[in-house]
């Protein structure tokens, strides 16, 4: 690691920038270390894998060491990636309305200004993968789902 002379910082106006970390003579090769966030994301797919390749296995135990990466945070990685591919296999899945689905919510109640979020969840409604995946499977986080929440609200409109 002491041949790390730069690291990526995110500046004011949000936008990342390479700066130095220590005196770095000209001609001098700039090191980036790639950070716990890359590691973990890197080999999302196969922490919890049981036929990963040595190579690849001995990569990851050294990252888990030198990044100090703990089991839990490796879980967490891992389970969302998980998900992900589940939501994108529902999403190919959910391409097309069922030939009974009745397409809702329609006619809203204009209340004030509340016709652009009608117009809005009905659009959103209109979406056969999004409006299935919230409606038809149980791949969301409990957490999306309390009550208030936006997405609950919405599940509750096209249920409705």
């Amino acid at each position: 690691m002491d041949l790390v002379n730069t690291e990526l910082i995110e500046n004011s106006n949000e936008y990342v920038e390479l700066i130095a970390n220590k005196d770095i003579r000209a001609g001098t090769e700039l090191c980036q270390a790639l950070g716990k966030y890359f590691w973990a994301a890197y080999y999302r797919s196969k922490w919890s894998d049981d036929k990963a390749s040595m190579p690849d296995l001995m990569r990851m135990m050294r990252a888990k060491q030198v990044y100090e990466i703990d089991d839990a945070y490796l879980t967490n990685i891992s389970d969302q990636y998980i998900d992900n591919n589940n939501i994108l296999k529902k999403i190919k899945e959910f391409e097309f309305w069922s030939p009974e689905t009745v397409h809702i919510p329609n006619n809203l109640i204009n209340h004030q200004a509340s016709c652009y979020m009608a117009a809005v969840l009905q659009c959103l409604a209109h979406i056969p993968a999004l409006t299935r995946i919230f409606t038809e499977t149980n791949l969301l986080d409990n957490s999306l789902l309390t009550n208030g929440a936006s997405v609950f609200l919405y599940i509750n409109i096209v249920n409705y």
